[in-house]
């Protein structure tokens, strides 16, 4: 599960709107076995589509199979309401 930390809004060259979103979550299994890991990772994730969440919520990313190939996010799943009361503007 990560944690929903900001999300920018952008508009690209060609003028279409798209989404920046931020999150944070444990390193993985295999990072642990193969590295050494301190605190939590952040992850970076593009998509043309404004999903339903809100800062601090907690989620869980769904990808599909995108442009060559390659792993696209498709979805954002909230898995639980973010516990601060933080409005968006």
């Amino acid at each position: 599960m990560a944690t929903l930390l900001g999300v920018k809004a952008i508009t690209t060259k060609s003028g279409s709107k798209g989404y920046e979103y931020h999150f944070c979550d444990d390193f993985s299994v295999y990072d642990k076995e193969h590295a050494e890991c301190f605190g939590e990772q952040t992850i970076n994730e593009y998509s043309s589509t404004k999903f339903d969440v809100n800062i601090g919520d907690e989620v869980k990313l769904i990808y599909g199979k995108g442009f060559q190939g390659r792993a696209q996010l498709i979805d954002i799943q909230k898995t639980s309401d973010n516990k601060l009361k933080i409005t968006n503007k």
